[in-house]
């Protein structure tokens, strides 16, 4: 392979690895603690006495130095018929915040808004009901409506 080839074969690569980090590592304009706005324990004032939802993230280690593991954790009660369940979650979106949530057997996507620092509203979505998670109404009877009871650094 002549120099000319090799140069211009280094080049394709590092355009094509630019373009991987812009398309999934770029900023979309908000804020970093956007991402994780609804971490802590949130209440539905409206909902039964001691209610809450707890969305918690735990680092685990990894054998991959610069790589950083964190998994998303919680526990639900009060609400959809639970009683102090414990929740797995991760990321469905960033834009629009939406997650992937499991509740004992079940699949949720929960959309997510942020209406202040004190107040969250939720959707609890079946997964298979697509139309549902992926509009943007934050009226109506599914939308939870929660107040922040502690924040992350509160917690235990």
């Amino acid at each position: 392979m002549d120099s000319r080839m090799r140069n211009g074969a280094m080049l394709c690569m590092v355009l094509a690895l630019c373009a991987f980090y812009w398309l999934t590592g770029r900023n979309d304009g908000r804020a970093p603690d956007q991402a994780t706005c609804f971490v802590g324990t949130w209440t539905d004032e409206n909902g039964p006495p001691g209610n809450y939802v707890l969305f918690s993230q735990v680092h685990r280690p990894s054998a991959v130095p610069g790589i950083q593991l964190i998994e998303g954790h919680g526990r639900i009660h009060g609400l959809l018929g639970e009683n102090d369940t414990p929740i797995i979650w991760n990321y469905e979106s960033h834009t629009p915040l939406r997650l992937n949530v499991v509740i004992r057997n079940r699949t949720l996507v929960v959309p997510v808004q942020l209406a202040d620092k004190q107040h969250l509203h939720l959707r609890f979505v079946p997964t298979a009901d697509v139309a549902r998670w992926t509009n943007q109404v934050w009226d109506g009877p599914d939308v939870v409506r929660l107040t922040r009871t502690k924040d992350a650094a509160e917690e235990p």
